[in-house]
């Protein structure tokens, strides 16, 4: 079981966003989001994605959030990662969480 480290109340993602996940000087990902709140979110990610060997603790990474079925809706934030968390059993397992937390809101482009 992991431990959580993010306080406050947070929405399920349940397959609702997805995550654009762009960090300095790698490809852009496109990410599935296990839960957002407030000051942060959980990403999924395969344990065979090659985002995996670029996520550092403490680096800094742009996520955009889209709703599956809005028209062009969105939010773009400056993010942090928090934590890389393999999921050992249950409905992710293969899978590794990413926690980060939002540092700021960014203009959409």
């Amino acid at each position: 079981m992991i431990d959580e480290r993010r306080s406050g109340e947070r929405e399920i993602a349940d397959h609702k966003y997805s995550a654009i996940v762009r960090i300095s000087g790698v490809p852009i990902y496109q990410l599935k989001l296990k839960d957002i709140s407030r000051s942060g979110t959980c990403l999924i990610a395969k344990e065979d994605s090659a985002i995996l060997e670029y996520l550092e603790i403490g680096q800094a990474l742009e996520i955009r959030y889209h709703y599956r079925n809005g028209p062009k809706s969105g939010v773009h934030y400056m993010c942090e990662i928090r934590h890389v968390t393999k999921a050992e059993q249950g409905r992710y397992k293969g899978h590794f969480f990413i926690g980060t937390r939002i540092v700021s809101k960014l203009a959409m482009m």
